[in-house]
């Protein structure tokens, strides 16, 4: 099963740091956030960039990537300070 990671206030959300997930693309592991944890735990994930297998979604969207059992998802929250 393809696992989700979560970094920062999205794991302080969450209570974990990963879920396992059957999940199959981006849209199914969102759906799985927000039924497992609600809306606003949601609302951060959307806000997350988000790593597969160590690869930007952003560069690998237009393939529209199917998840595979051994992935690794990651949510990482915007980054701010200085």
């Amino acid at each position: 099963m393809p696992v989700l990671k979560y970094y920062g206030p999205l794991c302080d959300l969450t209570g974990c740091k990963s879920d396992y997930t059957a999940a199959t693309s981006l849209q199914e592991a969102r759906n799985f956030i927000r039924q497992k944890y609600g809306e606003e735990t949601l609302r951060m994930a959307r806000g997350c960039t988000v790593i597969v297998n160590d690869k930007n979604y952003n560069h690998l969207r237009q393939k529209k990537p199917r998840f595979k059992d051994e992935d690794t998802i990651h949510f990482f929250p915007p980054l701010a300070g200085g």
